[in-house]
């Protein structure tokens, strides 16, 4: 009931919060970054006191105004705000917001800066927000308790009772989003206090009474299952239980419960709302955190101090069969950057039972569509080269914020990112734990020390703009040289966890294929293929940085090059490392479009059939079995090149509805003629520049462009991806489906529907489809759908 009764505040007021880097079990909205907040967030979603806006988002740095700390207040306290409304003193209140403030001010939550002024547009601070939440607690009853400083008195209550634990503001700072979730839920896990002794008072002659110094206040503890929720703590001198303020609020319904470990490995809780488990979250707090320096010396000298670390299991990222069976093994790697927590048994602070390692790798998104994101992920210690490991995150879609989701609202193709993965293993078939952002600097390194190779993790640095760097554990492996340009990546701790040269980018237009090579006179040529899909004979001065080469036709010819071209029109020519060639293979627009080649293509992979270009894999060529070669980045193909022909399959963008017969005449540059045609393509009305002159009404599907600009169409549209009903008199659309004079069709959720009613074309809903064939005579029926397999419409035509 508590939720339902809350559903039009929450709505009014969209408060929002900040996901974080380790999301918890039960995560129903989800945005990514390097705090770690996430248990507060899920907590607060589930109880209802805190919400995301409409699409999802929590907008973690945006600040909290102190209007809506007032209906953050009112949901935690269960105010029924109606009951308030119009009640509020204050004369600068937005409606939406009065009853909330009026309610918190009748309870003496909240105050204003005077009599009339709330400012309640203003973003509230530390202090505020903590003084709001120490008053839902008990504390502050009276005006003598804030002495000379009502901050100062603030923030020391609340530093004692834990208020800011995680919370990373100053007091007179603005709050976000990310920050009071944390800090409402350290108070719900606060125990309520009573006033034990109250201030001391002198009353006026007038008869007012005026207290002097602050109050005692005292730890609220109650009997009854309830208060056993959240804190279980007991009184010594009865069977009572502290009384925390969420057991109170929610009748016992939110628990926190101890669990041996969540996703990492490290001593978890689980929180649970009504029965329901929100999530799993990281428990106590480590004996000692590293990102560095945990090594053999660190070991002894904690051995000295009494730590005894005989047993203690070490979880990788969530699992303990790693190969590191003791504390030696762990300290021999040199861990740099991978954070390296130590937990202690329950009844022995000195005897280390447990050890937990974060370890994040640098990823690169390759490739993102509307059921995977595939990533390169550089795993040093599986590659001793810079080779990425291809990872891909499939949707599920019977989890609407599941890793895809997550990871697609955060990021882009080509975006880099560090990633947790489960057992710290680059395997599909392994979890995503977390993720968080990097930082990139970018520049000319001066100096640089590398003094450790792989076997035992990177130890290393440089300087860059006067600052030093040092590289992680998990460092990607691009050798670093002082003089030359990079971007570097820095984890959330500030470790250099990957880097790029900042001249190793290369377009795809510096790449050419060499198909012959050979010699004129005292020069060496080379039949070469462009990436545009031209071929001419070209010079060339120089090859892999030499100047006096001789072509080795069997080596040389059927190659990848990038190139250079000099003023006087010579070619510098560079071996592509990365390339490989398929013998008898063939290629279709599938995610894997060379047959017995497991590299995956993209939206922006090239590919060249003969002399034709087509770009994404969407629309790569299907092409007969052949010789393909092709360029690839780990597992990600760039470009594509097949010595036969190839033809493009069907595509909703290839399409094209001719309005009218009627065309208007032009002439090209070279007075040759062309007609210009209104036609209905790519959702939208306009013109189409064709060589023929012969064009029916109807639909047609694009073959190529001369001179990319003049349409040349394929004999007939392909049946099996377009479908035609005519004369149709019986319809229905359900759920869904449209069902023509007994002939079933699945539309997509995204289908659109159009009516052409001579050169008028309208944009209709699925659901008006019926009205316009059975009573407007809209009873010829045209529905295209993008891929064979697929089965679902995506664009349907009605004409008369």
């Amino acid at each position: 009931m508590r939720n339902l009764k809350r559903a039009l505040s929450l709505a009014l007021a969209s408060v929002m919060v900040m996901g974080l880097m380790v999301v918890g079990s039960g995560a129903s909205y989800v945005d990514v970054s390097s705090k770690n907040n996430q248990e507060a967030i899920e907590v607060l979603q589930a109880v209802g006191v805190m919400t995301g806006d409409e699409n999802g988002k929590f907008n973690p740095d945006a600040n909290v105004t102190r209007n809506e700390m007032a209906v953050i207040m009112s949901n935690m306290l269960d105010y029924k705000v109606s009951n308030y409304a119009g009640t509020a003193p204050f004369t600068d209140v937005p409606a939406w917001a009065e009853p909330y403030v009026a309610a918190c001010w009748t309870h003496g939550i909240i105050s204003g800066y005077d009599a009339k002024t709330f400012g309640g547009s203003d973003s509230v601070t530390a202090a505020q927000a903590a003084l709001m939440m120490l008053k839902a607690l008990g504390y502050f009853q009276y005006q003598s308790d804030f002495g000379d400083d009502w901050q100062l008195s603030t923030i020391r209550q609340a530093n004692q009772i834990d208020l800011y634990n995680d919370v990373d503001v100053a007091a007179i700072e603005a709050m976000t989003r990310n920050d009071v979730a944390q800090l409402a839920l350290n108070t719900l896990e606060a125990t309520q206090v009573i006033v034990g002794r109250e201030p001391g008072k002198v009353v006026t002659p007038d008869g007012t009474t005026v207290y002097l110094g602050s109050a005692e206040y005292s730890d609220l503890y109650k009997s009854g299952n309830r208060y056993n929720a959240i804190n279980g703590k007991k009184d010594d001198d009865s069977k009572k239980y502290s009384a925390e303020l969420g057991e109170d609020l929610f009748a016992g319904e939110l628990k926190k419960k101890a669990d041996d470990h969540d996703d990492f490995g490290r001593p978890a809780v689980i929180w649970s709302y009504e029965g329901d488990e929100i999530g799993k979250y990281a428990g106590e707090e480590p004996v000692m955190t590293y990102v560095k320096d945990f090594d053999k010396d660190e070991v002894k000298d904690l051995e000295k101090d009494g730590y005894d670390f005989d047993g203690a299991t070490i979880y990788v990222n969530g699992s303990d069969e790693t190969g590191l069976d003791s504390v030696a093994d762990l300290a021999a790697r040199k861990y740099k950057g991978t954070v390296i927590e130590l937990y202690a048994a329950e009844d022995d602070d000195k005897k280390i039972d447990r050890i937990v390692l974060l370890q994040g790798y640098l990823a690169q998104v390759t490739d993102m569509d509307d059921e995977d994101v595939t990533m390169d992920v550089y795993n040093p210690w599986l590659n001793n080269d810079d080779e990425a490991v291809s990872f891909t995150v499939e949707d599920n879609s019977k989890d609407d914020d599941d890793w895809f989701d997550r990871l697609s609202k955060r990021y882009d193709v080509d975006d880099y990112f560090v990633i947790f993965i489960e057992a710290a293993d680059v395997n599909d078939d392994n979890d995503v734990l977390a993720v968080s952002d990097v930082e990139t600097v970018s520049g000319t390194v001066k100096t640089v020390k590398i003094t450790d190779d792989m076997e035992n993790g990177y130890n290393g640095s440089f300087t860059l703009d006067g600052t030093k760097y040092t590289l992680a554990s998990g460092y990607n492996n691009v050798e670093i040289n002082a003089g030359d340009e990079y971007d570097f990546f820095l984890d959330e701790n500030g470790f250099v966890i990957g880097a790029k040269a900042a001249n190793d980018e290369v377009n795809v237009d510096d790449y050419i294929f060499v198909k012959e090579v050979g010699e004129s006179g005292f020069d060496n040529i080379a039949k070469a293929l462009f990436m545009d899909g031209t071929s001419k004979t070209i010079t060339v001065s120089e090859l892999d940085n030499d100047d006096d080469f001789t072509w080795d036709k069997s080596e040389d010819a059927k190659k990848f090059y990038t190139f250079k071209e000099k003023k006087n029109g010579e070619y510098e020519l560079k071996l592509v490392d990365d390339q490989n060639k398929a013998e008898s293979a063939t290629v279709d627009n599938v995610a894997k479009p060379i047959s017995g080649v497991t590299k995956t293509g993209n939206s922006s992979t090239l590919f060249i059939a003969k002399d034709k270009v087509y770009t994404g894999v969407k629309n790569a060529p299907e092409v007969e079995a052949g010789n393909v070669y092709y360029i690839f980045d780990g597992g990600r193909l760039v470009v594509v090149y097949s010595e036969n022909e190839g033809s493009a399959s069907t595509s909703a963008d290839e399409l094209v509805y001719v309005l009218s017969d009627n065309y208007a005449v032009g002439l090209d540059e070279d007075d040759e003629e062309y007609y210009e045609y209104d036609v209905f393509m790519d959702g939208e009305k306009t013109t189409l520049l064709t060589r023929k002159d012969d064009l029916e009404v109807g639909l047609y599907q694009i073959k190529s462009y001369e001179d990319d600009l003049y349409a040349e169409f394929k004999d007939s549209v392909d049946s099996d991806l377009v479908k035609t009903e005519s004369d149709v008199t019986n319809v229905d659309y359900e759920d869904g489906t449209l069902t023509l004079d007994g002939e079933g069709y699945l539309l997509a959720d995204d289908v659109k529907v159009y009516t052409i009613d001579g050169t008028t074309v309208k944009s209709i809903g699925a659901g008006s489809i019926e009205n316009r064939v059975t009573k407007d005579g809209f009873d010829n029926v045209t529905l295209i759908q993008l891929d064979e397999d697929d089965n679902e419409f995506v664009i349907v035509y009605l004409t008369k």
